[in-house]
């Protein structure tokens, strides 16, 4: 009985500090308590924020830490979004949160939004934002320019989108898209039944979707029968490297990765492009993950 009680609290105490770790809530829109931007820095990224806050509903934080302890990236923003009721009323919020590459691991990044602002910062946009704006700052080690990057980009989609009948906006763009999927999956549906590939275009198919040379030959060979124009096989042919570099993005382990980057390699996708794969792959040093209204990005 003594050991459950022990472990009981130990465990109740492990959730305690993990719950500890989580910074109080603090009047600044930039809270760098990882210490990566400069004063100067820091100020100009502040006023940017409050103005934009003073002048919309609308609440960007940014916030820098050493350590995510146990928690998962996303997990850890949204926690702290809600302890410290970034957003309005109409919960708004949007927390942008780095973890600096340091003793304690690879960096990290989140964009974590509360559900008033989901609709324009969706988890592509995020993406995107993270992708294009962020990462490659923070690859670089500059921390505060992919801040400020991040958060000017969040705010430039934000601004002026969010109103009061948001909701009711949002019911008609609702109703639209699913009219829109209705007619498509009418439009699938009778493609579906109707329309038939030709051989030509089966095996123009074979030739672009070829994962080995000896594939790609056999398929050439079989569009040269079929009397398919040099044009057409060449085209097929430039799609097999494109088509490598989504099999490598699906790869499940290391080994099926080494093994489509040798067979991609000999189909012609450059040993670049490869690499680039390679640094996304979780199992190596970076990864993408989308989850509800927040997008992770992390690098070793």
């Amino acid at each position: 009985m003594k050991k459950i009680v022990s472990l009981t609290m130990a465990l109740l105490g492990a959730v305690v500090v993990a719950y500890a770790a989580l910074p109080d809530k603090t009047n600044q829109f930039v809270n760098d308590f990882a210490g990566v931007f400069d004063s100067r820095q820091a100020m100009e990224l502040e006023e940017y924020l409050a103005t934009f806050s003073d002048t919309t509903t609308n609440q960007v934080v940014v916030v820098t830490i050493v350590d995510l302890g146990d928690y998962e990236p996303a997990d850890y923003a949204q926690r702290l979004g809600q302890k410290w009721g970034v957003g309005s009323d109409k919960d708004n919020g949007v927390i942008i949160l780095v973890k600096p590459r340091n003793e304690f691991g690879g960096g990290a990044v989140e964009i974590s939004t509360g559900y008033g602002a989901e609709g324009v910062l969706t988890d592509a946009r995020c993406g995107q934002i993270i992708d294009k704006e962020m990462m490659p700052y923070l690859q670089q080690g500059d921390y505060f320019e992919a801040c400020n990057a991040g958060a000017r980009a969040c705010c430039r989609l934000l601004l002026g989108e969010y109103h009061d009948n948001w909701d009711n906006d949002q019911a008609d763009d609702d109703d639209l898209l699913w009219m829109l999927l209705c007619v498509a999956l009418v439009v699938a549906c009778v493609g579906f039944f109707v329309l038939k590939p030709s051989k030509k275009t089966v095996a123009l198919r074979a030739v672009a979707n070829a994962d080995t040379v000896a594939k790609r030959d056999a398929a050439v060979a079989r569009a040269k029968e079929l009397k398919i124009s040099d044009e057409k096989i060449t085209a097929a042919l430039k799609d097999v490297p494109k088509n490598m570099e989504r099999r490598l993005y699906n790869a499940s382990t290391p080994d099926d990765f080494e093994k489509l980057a040798a067979a991609a390699l000999a189909l012609g996708l450059s040993q670049a492009a490869i690499d680039m794969v390679r640094w996304r792959m979780p199992e190596y040093t970076f990864k993408f993950v989308g989850v509800p209204a927040s997008c992770v990005g992390v690098w070793q």
